[in-house]
């Protein structure tokens, strides 16, 4: 990567990175809710 686009690079590396930890939250929150509303089973 050429010096002078390293800011913009890493700018962008950031913002993707906290963007895939969020949709991985949300996503995690959703299978959470999903997994709680299953009937218990009947041992």
């Amino acid at each position: 990567i050429p010096v002078e686009d390293l800011k913009d690079s890493l700018g962008i590396v950031t913002m993707s990175d906290s963007i895939g930890i969020t949709a991985a939250g949300w996503t995690a929150m959703q299978a959470h809710t999903a997994i709680c509303k299953l009937p218990r089973p009947i041992r």
